[in-house]
C-alpha cells in the first residue's frame, strides 16, 4: 500500500517548518510512501518560497504541486483542503500541519487502516452542533469522544491536525462544500479559525466513511509534556514549547546535523536560534545566579506580609462568600479540597463562567449576580458542575481535570460559598477587593523554587512563563499600572526561560504584595 504525505509549504514561517516536518518524516517513515508540498497559488496572494527551500526540496526529493484556496482567501486554514484534491497513484493521503514532527520510525500500513483516520480535538470549544446538524439535516450522533487534553466527553470533532483518507472519495470537495455551508449560515457564530473543524466530521458523515479514532500519539498536543512513550507526531504550534522538549529539540539537532542546509533553514525561525547557540560556562551560569536573584528578592518581599491574607466578613453580612486565589500551583486546590469538607460549606474549583463574569473590572457587579445563582440552585436541590473526581474535589488539577455534576449538602441557606480562580481572580484582584471588601480572599503562597519546580511539569502557560497562552487576561491593559505593563513586557522579551519563570513568579506575587 502507498501513502502520499502531503503538508502546506506557503512563503515564511510555514515554509521553514513544512521543511523541518518533511525531514523528519524522511528519518522516520517506513514502507511505500512519497513527499509532496502543496504550495498556495497564485503568487501574488500566499508569495513565492526561497531559493533555500527549493534546495531543501530537491534534496529530500518531495514533489511539489500547487493548490488553490476553495473557501476564501481571507481563510489561509482553508488551503488544507485543497491538498486532498492533489493528483497522485498513492491509495491513501496523509495531510500532516506543517508544524507537526514525525519523533519516532513510523509504519503508516500499520495504523491508518480505515478509511478516514484522526484523532479528538484537544479541548472543547463549540456549542452549535445542534445548529450545525440541522443545517444539514442529518441525525444528531450517539457516538461520543474524548478531548485529547481536557477528558471531555465531546459530539465527534477531529483535530485536523493530521488526516488519513482513502484516495478516490471525492473527500475534499465534499469537505469544502460543509465548509461554504456552515460559513454562510449566519444563524451560526464563532465559526472561524475553527471552520474546518467543525465541517469535517459532516463531511465524513456525509460520506458514509469507515472512522478510526487515533490516540494523541499520532497528533501529540504541545500542552502535554512527553513523559513517558515518545510520541510518533509531535504537533507545535509554537516553536518556544520545543526547547523544554529534551526529546524533540535533540531530534531537531540531530536532523541538523545530518543535513546542513536544514540547519540554515531552522536558524531563520526565531524560536529556534537558541538551539545553535554555543554557550560559554561563564554564559550558562550567569542566567541561573540571575534568577536566583530575582527568586531571593521576591521571596524577601513575601515574608514581610502574610503568607495568606484573608479579609473578614462584617458580622452583619447575611451570606458568606469567599474568593481563593494566588500563584498557580501553590496549593490551591488542596486549599479546596480541605475548605470542602467543612460543615456547612461549598467550594467550586475554578466555575467555568468565572472568567467571562471578570472579564472586565469595571462590571464586577457580576460576581455577586454569579455567586446568588449558584447560591440559589444548590438551596433548591439542583446540580452544579466541580471538578471532581469520586465526589472529592481534585486537588491537582495538572493530573487530573475532570469536571462533574453534582447536589452540594448544606445545613442551611446561609452556608459559606467559596469559588477559586488563581489566575483570573489574580488579574482584578485590587478591584474585587474595592468593589467587596468586607469578602474573605485567601491567597496561597509557595516557596518559589518549588512552585517553580512544579511550573516546569506543568501546563504550557506556566511552563514557557507565555502571557498570550494565560487562560485569563492577567495583562489586561486598562487594569494596569504603568510599572506592571513594563514588567509584563520585560518578562515577555526575557529568552531564557528560567530567568522567564523567576520573573513571573515575581510578577504575581507582586500583585498580592500590592
Amino acid at each position: 500500500m502507498k501513502f502520499c504525505f502531503v503538508f502546506i509549504c506557503q512563503k515564511g514561517e510555514l515554509e521553514l517548518k513544512a521543511m523541518l516536518l518533511a525531514a523528519s518524516l524522511k528519518e522516520n517513515l517506513r514502507g511505500n510512501y512519497e513527499l509532496v508540498a502543496a504550495i498556495p497559488e497564485p503568487k501574488s496572494i500566499w508569495g513565492e518560497i526561497s531559493p533555500l527551500t527549493k534546495k531543501l526540496i530537491s534534496q529530500f526529493g518531495i514533489r511539489t504541486v500547487g493548490i488553490k484556496n476553495e473557501i476564501d482567501i481571507n481563510y489561509p486554514i482553508g488551503n488544507k483542503l485543497a491538498c486532498f484534491n492533489i493528483q497522485t497513484d498513492a491509495d491513501k493521503i496523509v495531510f500532516l500541519d506543517s508544524d507537526i514532527l514525525c519523533l519516532k520510525p513510523f509504519y503508516p500500513e500499520e495504523h491508518f487502516t480505515a478509511q478516514f483516520c484522526a484523532t479528538p480535538i484537544n479541548r472543547h470549544w463549540f456549542n452549535e452542533w445542534k445548529q450545525v446538524y440541522e443545517l444539514f439535516d442529518i441525525p444528531y450522533p450517539t457516538e461520543r469522544f474524548r478531548t485529547k487534553l481536557t477528558n471531555e466527553e465531546i459530539l465527534p470533532c477531529y483535530n485536523a491536525g493530521l488526516i488519513v483518507v482513502d484516495n478516490g472519495l471525492d473527500f475534499s470537495n465534499e469537505w469544502i462544500e460543509c465548509c461554504k455551508i456552515i460559513d454562510g449560515a449566519e444563524h451560526i457564530v464563532d465559526k472561524r479559525p475553527w471552520l474546518d473543524q467543525i465541517a469535517l466530521p459532516i463531511a465524513v458523515n456525509l460520506l458514509n466513511l469507515k472512522t478510526k479514532v487515533l490516540d494523541k500519539r499520532f497528533n501529540y498536543p504541545h500542552a502535554c509534556p512527553i513523559v513517558a512513550e515518545t510520541p510518533f507526531f509531535h504537533h507545535f504550534p509554537g516553536l518556544t514549547y520545543i526547547l523544554n522538549e529534551e526529546i524533540v529539540h535533540n531530534f531537531i539537532l540531530a536532523l541538523t546535523k545530518k543535513h546542513p542546509l536544514l540547519k540554515e533553514n531552522c536558524k531563520l525561525l526565531p524560536g529556534l536560534k537558541p538551539l545553535f547557540i554555543n554557550k560559554t560556562r561563564k554564559q550558562l551560569i550567569k542566567p541561573i545566579r540571575k534568577a536566583k536573584r530575582k527568586l531571593y528578592n521576591g521571596l524577601a518581599h513575601i515574608r514581610k506580609s502574610a503568607h495568606w491574607r484573608f479579609y473578614k466578613l462584617q458580622s452583619n453580612n447575611k451570606h458568606q462568600n469567599a474568593i481563593i486565589t494566588g500563584i498557580p500551583r501553590s496549593g490551591t486546590s488542596y486549599m479546596c479540597k480541605l475548605l470542602d469538607s467543612v460543615e456547612n460549606t461549598v467550594v467550586i474549583n475554578e466555575p467555568e463562567d468565572v472568567r467571562w463574569i471578570i472579564s472586565d473590572s469595571r462590571k464586577l457587579w457580576r460576581l455577586e449576580a454569579f455567586y446568588n445563582n449558584i447560591r440559589n440552585r444548590i438551596n433548591n436541590n439542583r446540580a452544579i458542575k466541580n471538578k471532581t473526581h469520586r465526589g472529592k474535589i481534585i486537588e491537582d488539577t495538572s493530573k487530573m481535570d475532570n469536571s462533574s455534576y453534582s447536589i452540594p449538602i448544606v445545613n442551611n441557606p446561609e452556608f459559606t460559598l467559596i469559588t477559586k480562580n488563581t489566575l483570573a481572580y489574580l488579574a482584578v484582584l485590587p478591584q474585587i477587593i474595592k468593589k467587596y471588601p468586607q469578602m474573605p480572599i485567601i491567597a496561597c503562597i509557595r516557596n518559589p523554587i518549588d512552585t517553580i519546580s512544579s511550573w516546569k511539569r506543568s501546563f504550557p502557560h506556566l511552563r514557557y512563563a507565555s502571557f498570550k497562552d494565560f487562560p485569563s487576561d492577567i495583562n489586561r491593559n486598562y487594569v494596569m499600572e504603568v510599572s506592571q505593563l513594563q514588567e509584563i513586557k520585560d518578562i515577555e522579551s526575557e529568552k531564557d526561560f528560567e530567568i522567564k519563570r523567576a520573573l513571573l513568579w515575581n510578577y504575581l506575587a507582586g500583585i498580592l504584595e500590592r
